[in-house]
């Protein structure tokens, strides 16, 4: 028999999307699959539309928290509720490419030295139009996970619902077990870097998840600049967790100065928001930790678009950030570009 696979899918009030990724996690090509639904106190119909799952099919299961536990107990109760010798964490307003777990461990069983496969993605809104994420490579590779290690420290990371991963992996006690407390908007990025410390990591340039992705979240997620400020903690945790490593060490210190992409990237979707507010303590924010982004035009034109509370020219805008961010670059941001796709870790091996 194939080896059993866990799609684990922590909930709180999707009502409006989890049908739609219980249809993706019921739907598997892959015969031995088993799906555990953990819901945190949903005050929606969640429960009803997983129910009508559960009475349908033997191998979904709904637990129901008694009181909210918050996003990493909730993660960290689904996965030890489920048996899978690999999960898949399906965020539930996400859904899956129904070959995912088939072709995902078709890639473990002839590299069995990785640790977690990562397939590209679509983007989809709220209304359901689906988009061609920016591939993060732009081919399938394995390399040695302190590699991708480097990238993580450097820029952006991969949803959950795109990664599956092996159990081995938490309980491996290098590892460390699984998602952390740290940093509630970075569980994901911190656990995949402790895996890649330790296993190899394989990425596979096919697009077998849908990630659901709105302007109207926006704001929400950037109201205040707690995820700045978790960027800027979670490079200098990755650099204490390699401590030891010289490899990434010797990044370390580019990593943090760094730290303004993420304001940039947080200043471009909260104006296409129209969250210019937030927008504006952002902007404060980069400037406080690259004081020559006073000097740019980037600055100049970001401030007038707050003043005036209107983005109207969107390609003066784009060239501006562009040059801003290449004034960014130094030799140890080599391979690590502004954009999508990346180039591919050092060591990285054609698949």
């Amino acid at each position: 028999m194939k080896p059993l696979v866990s799609i684990v899918i922590p909930n709180y009030n999707y009502g409006r999307f989890i049908g739609q990724t219980m249809e993706s996690a019921v739907g598997q090509t892959y015969e031995n699959v088993e799906i555990v639904v953990v819901d945190d106190g949903s005050t929606d119909n969640s429960i009803e539309i997983v129910n009508n799952y559960v009475e349908k099919y033997e191998n979904v299961t709904l637990y129901k928290n008694p009181k909210n536990l918050g996003v990493v107990k909730s993660h960290n109760k689904a996965i030890s509720l489920s048996h899978g010798e690999y999960i898949v964490v399906l965020s539930s307003d996400d859904y899956l490419d129904e070959h995912f777990v088939e072709e995902c461990v078709q890639k473990f069983e002839a590299y069995s030295s990785a640790g977690m496969v990562v397939s590209a993605m679509h983007l989809v809104d709220d209304k359901g139009v689906v988009t061609n994420a920016p591939n993060y490579y732009g081919a399938s590779f394995i390399c040695k996970g302190i590699s991708q290690c480097r990238v993580f420290l450097m820029s952006n990371t991969f949803v959950p619902s795109q990664v599956l991963f092996k159990r081995e992996c938490i309980e491996n006690p290098e590892v460390g077990g699984a998602f952390k407390d740290f940093a509630d908007t970075s569980i994901d990025t911190e656990l995949w870097y402790r895996i890649c410390l330790h296993y190899d990591f394989l990425y596979f340039d096919k697009r077998l998840c849908y990630y659901r992705s709105y302007i109207g979240s926006y704001s929400k997620s950037y109201d205040n600049l707690k995820g700045a400020m978790q960027y800027y903690l979670l490079r200098q945790r990755f650099v204490q967790l390699a401590k030891d490593n010289e490899y990434i060490q010797s990044y370390k210190d580019e990593a943090i100065r760094r730290t303004p992409l993420f304001c940039i990237r947080s200043i471009r979707n909260l104006l296409m928001a129209g969250e210019y507010k937030t927008a504006k303590r952002y902007l404060r924010l980069a400037e406080a930790i690259d004081l020559a982004i006073a000097d740019s035009k980037y600055y100049t034109i970001v401030e007038k678009i707050i003043a005036n509370k209107k983005l109207d020219d969107i390609d003066a805008y784009r060239e501006a950030e562009g040059e801003y961010l290449d004034s960014l670059k130094s030799e140890k941001s080599r391979g690590v570009t502004n954009t999508a796709p990346y180039a591919l870790p050092d060591g990285a091996e054609l698949i």
